[in-house]
């Protein structure tokens, strides 16, 4: 098996990113549908499907699944945070979603992290 692994070279990135004292704006479906597309496009990743959960408290959770992987939002309005969750393989970019992502909820404060995954030759 370690010999198939090796004639394979792939890889992704995998962002954790936590945003604090963010505002969230009325739940507006399809806003966020374009907001998630858009940062998609800018990281040079295709959404295959996009479902999103909205829950009493005005949080949401959404979920995309992308030619290259996923992204997950999950929201706590009640804690004014977000958790996101973006793994992209091949030539797509994790990070530059995040980057558009973090600019449409305008976060008081975030952390994040980064995982590279995969073979590397």
């Amino acid at each position: 098996m370690a010999n198939n692994l090796k004639k394979h070279n792939f890889n992704g990135t995998h962002v954790l990113a936590e945003f604090y004292g963010v505002s969230f704006p009325l739940f507006d479906r399809k806003e966020l549908e374009t907001v998630v597309t858009e940062a998609c496009i800018a990281g040079n990743a295709h959404i295959i499907q996009q479902e999103i959960a909205e829950f009493t408290n005005g949080g949401y959770t959404l979920f995309a699944l992308l030619k290259e992987s996923h992204l997950s939002i999950h929201t706590y309005p009640e804690h004014q945070s977000i958790f996101l969750d973006v793994f992209t393989c091949g030539n797509a970019d994790s990070k530059k979603v995040v980057e558009k992502l973090t600019d449409y909820y305008q976060p008081d404060s975030f952390s994040l992290q980064t995982i590279e995954r995969g073979v590397r030759k």
